[in-house]
């Protein structure tokens, strides 16, 4: 519900201003000097607004999209009172969406880079190859027939515990109606871990893969 009024509320500012600043009273534009002030204060405060930079998501669309409002808003809008009120409701709904993304993209349901997810699949073979490898090496004149079971409560983990210090994840990730706007996607973090098959280790090792726990 909340996503969904924050989706609402991020539509809903461009609409309102381009209805006032079409239909509304209108000022003359102002001049080349003043309308370049106005820009530079409207993109200073996306900047500073949106410079959350991580994996996760940064709320830049969040900041663009009201910030840009607030631009023709002060610059086409003739009636001060309407100006004043709405500029104070902006920069209020704006700081708002912003924190809200931040903490949204950093919980368990939603993501802003879905791209990133990329990134984590990446990892994740890079690390089931080095756990491959390390096991290759260190039991390569082994023959025991070792049962299937996860990696990590096996005696076999001894040689790999720099690779079983953190549970590898993947996201499951998808698009809600508003995620090309909004940068929001629904998604669902799953952890997984190292699952061995079963048997010798010389014949089994690189059958060795990542799955889901839950």
């Amino acid at each position: 519900m909340a996503v969904t009024i924050h989706a609402v509320l991020l539509l809903t500012v461009p609409v309102v201003t381009a209805i006032i600043c079409l239909f509304g009273p209108r000022r003359k534009p102002p001049k080349p000097g003043r309308a370049a002030i106005i820009a530079g204060g409207a993109t200073f405060l996306i900047l500073s607004l949106s410079a959350h930079l991580c994996d996760s998501g940064d709320p830049f669309a969040q900041c663009s999209i009201i910030g840009g409002s607030i631009w023709f808003l002060i610059t086409y809008s003739g009636s001060k009172w309407i100006r004043s009120a709405l500029f104070a409701a902006m920069v209020v709904i704006m700081i708002g969406l912003s924190q809200q993304y931040v903490t949204l993209v950093h919980s368990r349901e939603w993501f802003g880079h879905p791209y990133c997810s990329k990134a984590v699949t990446i990892l994740n073979e890079s690390r089931l190859s080095q756990v491959k490898i390390r096991l290759k090496e260190a039991y390569q004149n082994d023959s025991t027939n070792y049962p299937a079971g996860w990696l990590r409560k096996m005696s076999l983990a001894t040689v790999i515990k720099n690779e079983l210090k953190e549970k590898p994840y993947r996201y499951d990730i998808h698009r809600a109606w508003h995620s090309w706007y909004t940068k929001l996607y629904p998604c669902l973090k799953i952890e997984q871990d190292f699952w061995y098959p079963g048997g010798c280790l010389s014949d089994a090792a690189d059958a060795i893969v990542m799955k889901d726990t839950s």
